[in-house]
């Protein structure tokens, strides 16, 4: 019998990871990851391990790059991006994490994070916006969900966007289900 899994390549350990060692990462992810664990409110941070990892399903299986707690509890998710990736793919990433944000509650938030693009949608930011926000967070609780004033420019996902979604989401929910439970299991 021969093992069927191999270990990722690594990242040395960086300042409040959650484990000794974290899935590579590219250049903008690490000076992103390194950047956020020198804010004070930072409790730990992961690298989530891409394709197994958590995944937020929906007409997509989005794998966010990392999850981070805050020393007040709240859970972030966050999705990084180039500035060339800002396209279609990239904002169906965002519509599902900020969907998924909605429904995870009040503890929970998920940012899109572009290292200088601002495609100015409420949830995408430029890596030096996001991080003021992220810094503020600990300090802002009733102001669910964005926990800063909405971009003026923001497109929001309605529910006349979804409806004619719902066929694709009920197909691949049924598709996933077994790969959602095991998911929400290791989650």
């Amino acid at each position: 019998c021969r093992p069927s899994y191999s270990f990722p390549a690594s990242i040395s350990p960086i300042d409040k990871s959650l484990y000794e060692a974290e899935e590579s990462a590219n250049k903008f992810e690490t000076e992103l990851i390194q950047a956020i664990t020198g804010l004070p409110n930072i409790r730990w941070w992961h690298r989530n391990i891409a394709r197994t990892g958590f995944a937020i399903n929906g007409f997509i299986n989005h794998y966010p790059d990392f999850i981070v707690r805050t020393r007040s509890g709240k859970i972030v998710i966050i999705e990084t991006k180039g500035d060339h990736l800002a396209n279609e793919e990239t904002l169906a990433k965002l519509h599902l994490g900020r969907a998924w944000q909605e429904q995870a509650g009040p503890g929970y938030r998920y940012f899109l994070v572009f290292q200088d693009k601002d495609i100015s949608m409420t949830g995408a930011y430029p890596m030096s916006e996001f991080l003021k926000i992220l810094a503020e967070l600990n300090q802002r609780t009733k102001h669910h969900p964005q926990d800063h004033d909405p971009h003026p420019a923001d497109q929001g996902l309605h529910f006349e966007q979804i409806l004619p979604l719902l066929p694709v989401f009920c197909a691949i929910g049924n598709k996933n289900a077994g790969n959602s439970q095991q998911n929400a299991l290791h989650a």
